[in-house]
């Protein structure tokens, strides 16, 4: 009994489980009623989740909150995992029209280069590029000024693309996301590798280091996309590498060749 007790205390000492007033989780579940049909994600829906928590009897207030707050993080990261992929989509998309848009402003300013703005025949465009570049102004040279800043700023969107990795970052957060909802939806049903704990406390724990593994996970992936190139081999030889034992040569006897020198003709 002594045993038993001792472990109930090891567990609801764990990190960021340590049991807390009724009246927090109770709030939670209130604010939750208000938006009981609200969906956090694909298939995901807030109020069947938070009732699955508020059944596991065996945990005390602080983990139902913990567990409560890893579904929330699940919520923020896959809304941002969505907003990055569509920003990823937008420049991209930005840069493709840019690509097209250029070309024809190059080739118009060729067939314009000898035409100024006063003659211009279209008359709805007329009068506005009259009053913002005058009318002696050379045509060609007006379209390819604007070729000139698209292409800059096409090339400007490319860069800030390669660098942002906005696509990457995306795919780790929703990766990250699926991951903890799919192993907090495990544990509040006592399924797959939980189904062979002995009580709700032993798998509250299972569950804290399988989060914090994929946090960790997580973290090395987001910080991979700091580094411009991914980490080099070391070389094959670093100067302690005992003879013999470079790649291709392990176990291959050395030959020594003599060399006799013919004796000097008298």
């Amino acid at each position: 009994m002594a045993s038993e007790d001792s472990q109930s205390t090891q567990y609801q000492s764990l990190p960021i489980s340590t049991p807390k007033s009724d009246s927090e989780w109770d709030k939670v579940l209130e604010s939750v009623k208000g938006r009981r049909w609200g969906c956090r994600g694909p298939n995901v829906n807030l109020m069947t989740v938070t009732q699955q928590i508020d059944q596991l009897d065996a945990l005390p207030p602080g983990s139902k909150l913990y567990l409560y707050q890893q579904f929330e993080s699940y919520s923020r990261l896959f809304w941002a995992a969505d907003l990055f992929l569509k920003l990823s989509i937008g420049n991209k998309v930005l840069i493709k029209i840019l690509g097209v848009v250029v070309p024809i402003l190059i080739q118009f300013s060729q067939t314009y280069k000898d035409t100024v703005v006063g003659d211009i025949v279209y008359k709805p465009w007329k009068p506005s590029m009259v009053a913002l570049f005058g009318a002696n102004s050379n045509l060609g040279a007006i379209l390819s000024f604007f070729a000139i800043v698209l292409s800059l700023g096409g090339t400007m969107v490319q860069v800030y693309l390669q660098q942002s990795k906005f696509s990457e970052t995306s795919l780790a957060q929703r990766t990250y996301a699926m991951n903890l909802v799919a192993e907090l939806r495990l544990f509040v049903t006592m399924s797959g590798p939980y189904a062979d704990c002995d009580d709700e406390l032993h798998a509250y724990k299972a569950f804290v280091e399988k989060t914090v593994a994929l946090d960790k996970q997580f973290q090395i992936a987001i910080s991979l996309f700091d580094t411009d190139s991914p980490p080099q081999p070391e070389a094959a030889h670093s100067g302690n590498t005992p003879p013999g034992s470079e790649p291709g040569t392990a176990g291959t006897p050395k030959v020594h060749i003599k060399h006799h020198r013919k004796p000097a003709a008298v």
